[in-house]
């Protein structure tokens, strides 16, 4: 079929540099379908004078609407503020771009470089959700004042997922409102998990294709060939 204009379609057989590629491809799927999962959750089941209310999005993070939080009180919801962080957007370009990215690369060392820089740009996401976790505890701020019961819950909730922000239960209780109690956990969401599995397969990918040291198709100079040049002495040959 002559050179592919994407070299990342270099697969051809059992060998190195055709798994490497493989991998790639499934990296980019993973990717795309991490940006439609939730990224982080934070669920609560809220009871009062003996009703249950269940509340599954008290906090939630994902790739299109950022960061949205919501706490029950006397006065219904709270709404302690919404950071709109448009990573899917990043992710999606990004994602484009690497395949783009491999249009014209003739050794597969290169295009594992670019494979590998992918996998470190996916661990991004995490890292800022890890950071935000580790710092909900002094966003208790962000309450209003009108509903001062709400405070001491939420208070103990942010500092809860602060100290462990992978995973946890918080169970309490609202002052202000006899018999009540809120029992809260969270975790990270799936979308989280196929970001991370995909930063492994690109990182895998990059150094099959590394280790493979294979030349996807032969560069051709652009320079004409010029005749060598004769001495002024030699005589031609009859």
């Amino acid at each position: 079929l002559g050179p592919r204009y994407f070299s990342m379609l270099y697969i051809d057989g059992a060998n190195v540099k055709s798994i490497g590629n493989i991998l790639c491809i499934v990296g980019l799927v993973l990717t795309i379908v991490a940006v439609f999962l939730p990224w982080y959750t934070v669920s609560g089941r809220f009871s009062v004078a003996g009703q249950d209310v269940t509340l599954n999005r008290l906090l939630t993070i994902d790739a299109f609407n950022g960061v949205q939080a919501n706490f029950p009180s006397s006065q219904g919801p709270v709404t302690l503020g919404a950071l709109t962080i448009p990573i899917a957007y990043i992710v999606i370009v990004g994602t484009v771009l690497l395949v783009v990215g491999t249009i014209g690369i003739s050794r597969s060392s290169k295009l594992g470089l670019r494979y590998i820089g992918r996998g470190i740009r996916l661990l991004i996401p995490l890292i800022l959700i890890l950071v935000f976790t580790l710092v909900l505890g002094q966003l208790s701020g962000l309450v209003p004042t009108s509903v001062p019961e709400a405070r001491g819950p939420v208070q103990q909730t942010l500092t809860g997922i602060s100290q462990h922000p992978f995973q946890g239960t918080l169970d309490t209780t609202v002052a202000s409102i006899p018999g009540s109690t809120i029992a809260v956990s969270w975790q990270l969401g799936w979308g989280v998990y196929l970001l991370l599995f995909a930063a492994i397969v690109f990182f895998i990918a990059g150094l099959l294709e590394i280790g493979a040291k294979a030349m996807f198709y032969e560069e051709h100079s652009s320079m004409l060939t010029k005749p060598p040049r004769t001495s002024v002495d030699e005589k031609p040959k009859v």
